[in-house]
C-alpha cells in the first residue's frame, strides 16, 4: 500500500489554493496556472505540470507573493516526487521550507512535512519518514480550518499506518489506519482498511464490509478533493482482486486484476501499472495458466525496467534548464550563507587558539596535549580498522550465506560440499554422535539446520512433505533426538 497512499496523497494535496491568488493584479491568470497545475497531475501531465509552476514563480517573483513561492516549489517537488525524482523533489521541497519560513504558515508546513515524508518512505528510509509524517500531526493541529485539518490528518495516519505495516506492527498500522478513517471516510481510506483486513488480519468478512462501504461511497463529492479518477478506480479494482484472492475465488480475482490494469493505464502511473501486472502475474500461476504468467512477468519486468531508466533519463529540455537553473541558484545561496557561517566559524576558532596559547604556555604542557591527541588518533585508527574488519567479516559470511540458501533452493549437487566449508563445525559433531551418517543423511540435516520447512525441502529436492517428514523421523531416531525436542533447536544447539 506504500506506493497507492503516496501517489493518492500527493494526487490530493495538489488541490489548489486560490486564497493565494488574491495579492495579484492578473488574478485570473493565477486562478488558471493553479487549476491547469492540478489537471495535468491528475492526467499524469507532469513535465507540463513543471512548466505551468515555472510560470506561477515567475509571477510570485514580479509581485513578491511569497505564498506563491512555497506553493510554486512544492508543487514542482511534488511532480518531482511522482517521477521518481526524490534527489530533486527534496531540493524544491527546501526551497519552499525556506521560503516558508518567512510565512510562517501552518498549513503549508503540514504539507511541505508530507512531501518530505513521501519522498523519504518510497525512498524506504522509515524513520526519517515517520519523524516528518509526525511532524505534520504537529502543524496540522495548529489548522483553524477544519476541512483541511481532517484531510492532512488523515494523510499522515494513512501514512504511518502504512509504515507500520511494512514492519509488521499490525496493532499499531490498525490504530493509524482506523485513525485516517475517522478523520475522513473517504473511499480511499475504507479501502485501506479493506486491504489490512485482507492481508494482515485474514478477516474476509470485515474487508468485505469495507470493500462494499467503499463501492457505495465511490463517486461522492468532497468538500476538499472531488475528483475521482482512474486512478481511484483502479485502486478499488485493485482491492477487490486481493480480496477475491484471499478467498480462492481467482476468477473474479483476475478480473478485478485486469479492470485494474486497464485504469492503471488510464491514470498513467508507472507504479500503478507494475503493481497490476505482478498481481496477475501471481494469480495466473495460482490458476495454473503459466504462459499468460509468464507474460505478465515479462511485462512487469520490461516497466520496472523502463521505470529505472525513466528516472535517469533527461527531462524536456526547457523543463531541465529550468530545475538546473533554480538549483544553481538554491547552490549560490546555500554557497553564501555556509561561507559566512565558515568565516564565524574560522574567527571563532581563531579567538580559541589564541585563549588555548594564552593559557598554556608552559611548552611542557603544549607536548603532553599534542601527545594525547596523537594517542587518541591512533586509537580512533586502531577502531576504525577493527570496525571495517568487522564489517568485512559479516558481508562475507551474509555472502557465503546467501550462497548456499541459493545452492540448496536448486538442489545443487555443489550445495553439502559448500555447506561442509562455511560450517565445517556440524558435520563434525554429527559424525561423533553417528559415525554411520551418510553423505545424504549429512546433507539432509544441512537443510533442516539452515530452517527449511517441510514444505521448501519437499520442493527443493523434488520429493513430498510425507516423504520428508519421514527422513526427519528416520534422523531423529538415528541422532538419539528426544521426542520433545524441537529437531530444528536441537541442530542449531549442536553448534553451541
Amino acid at each position: 500500500m506504500k506506493s497507492d497512499y503516496n501517489v493518492c496523497i500527493v494526487l490530493i494535496l495538489f488541490c489548489p489554493f486560490i486564497l493565494f491568488s488574491q495579492s495579484f493584479d492578473e488574478k485570473e491568470m493565477v486562478n488558471r496556472l493553479w487549476f491547469e497545475s492540478d489537471n495535468l497531475i491528475h492526467s499524469g501531465k507532469l513535465e507540463e505540470a513543471i512548466i505551468f509552476n515555472e510560470k506561477l514563480i515567475n509571477l510570485c517573483k514580479e509581485n513578491d507573493f511569497d505564498k506563491g513561492l512555497v506553493m510554486g516549489y512544492y508543487n514542482i517537488g511534488n511532480a518531482l516526487s511522482l517521477m521518481g525524482r526524490y534527489k530533486e523533489s527534496i531540493l524544491y521541497l527546501n526551497l519552499a521550507e525556506d521560503e516558508n519560513k518567512k510565512e510562517k504558515n501552518k498549513e503549508l508546513e503540514a504539507i511541505i512535512n508530507t512531501a518530505y515524508g513521501n519522498n523519504y518512505l518510497e525512498l524506504e528510509l522509515h524513520s526519517v519518514s515517520l519523524k516528518y509524517f509526525h511532524k505534520t500531526i504537529i502543524a496540522t493541529n495548529k489548522i483553524p480550518l477544519k476541512e483541511r485539518r481532517n484531510y492532512l490528518l488523515s494523510f499522515a495516519y494513512g501514512n504511518i499506518g502504512s509504515i507500520y505495516e511494512a514492519a509488521k506492527e499490525t496493532d499499531s498500522a490498525y490504530y493509524y489506519r482506523r485513525a485516517a478513517y475517522d478523520e475522513i471516510k473517504d473511499s480511499y481510506n475504507t479501502i485501506s482498511l479493506a486491504d489490512f483486513f485482507t492481508e494482515y488480519q485474514y478477516n474476509q468478512d470485515s474487508a468485505k464490509h469495507y470493500l462494499k462501504e467503499a463501492t457505495e461511497k465511490w463517486g461522492v463529492k468532497m468538500e476538499i478533493h472531488n475528483t475521482y479518477t482512474s486512478y481511484d478506480s483502479h485502486l478499488l479494482h485493485k482491492s477487490w482482486g486481493k480480496y477475491y484472492e484471499r478467498d480462492g475465488n481467482y476468477e473474479e480475482s483476475f478480473n478485478h486484476y485486469h479492470q485494474s490494469l486497464d485504469e492503471a493505464f488510464g491514470s498513467n502511473i508507472l507504479s500503478c501499472i507494475l503493481d497490476s501486472y505482478y498481481h496477475l502475474y501471481q494469480v495466473s500461476q495460482k490458476t495454473g495458466d503459466y504462459a499468460k504468467a509468464n507474460n505478465y512477468l515479462f511485462k512487469y519486468n520490461e516497466i520496472k525496467d523502463s521505470i529505472n531508466s525513466q528516472q535517469k533519463k533527461s527531462l524536456d529540455f526547457s523543463v531541465q534548464k529550468f530545475l538546473d537553473k533554480t538549483e544553481n541558484e538554491y547552490k549560490t545561496k546555500r554557497f553564501h550563507f555556509y561561507l559566512i557561517i565558515g568565516g564565524i566559524s574560522v574567527a571563532f576558532l581563531t579567538l580559541l587558539y589564541l585563549l588555548f596559547l594564552y593559557l598554556n604556555k608552559k611548552r611542557k604542557v603544549e607536548k603532553q596535549i599534542i601527545k594525547s591527541q596523537i594517542a587518541l588518533s591512533e586509537k580512533e585508527k586502531i577502531i576504525n580498522q577493527k570496525e571495517q574488519e568487522t564489517q568485512e567479516l559479516k558481508q562475507k559470511v551474509n555472502e557465503s550465506f546467501d550462497e548456499i540458501i541459493g545452492l540448496a533452493k536448486s538442489n545443487s549437487p555443489q550445495f553439502f560440499t559448500r555447506f561442509q566449508e562455511i560450517y565445517p563445525e556440524f558435520t563434525v559433531k554429527l559424525l561423533e554422535i553417528e559415525p554411520k551418517l551418510q553423505t545424504s543423511e549429512l546433507t539432509f540435516c544441512a537443510y533442516i539446520f539452515l530452517n527449511f520447512s517441510t514444505k521448501d525441502i519437499a520442493n527443493y529436492t523434488f520429493t513430498s512433505p510425507k516423504t520428508v517428514q519421514n527422513r526427519k523421523n528416520h534422523i531423529r531416531k538415528k541422532l538419539q533426538i528426544p521426542s520433545d525436542k524441537d529437531i530444528y533447536i536441537w541442530m542449531k544447539e549442536i553448534m553451541d
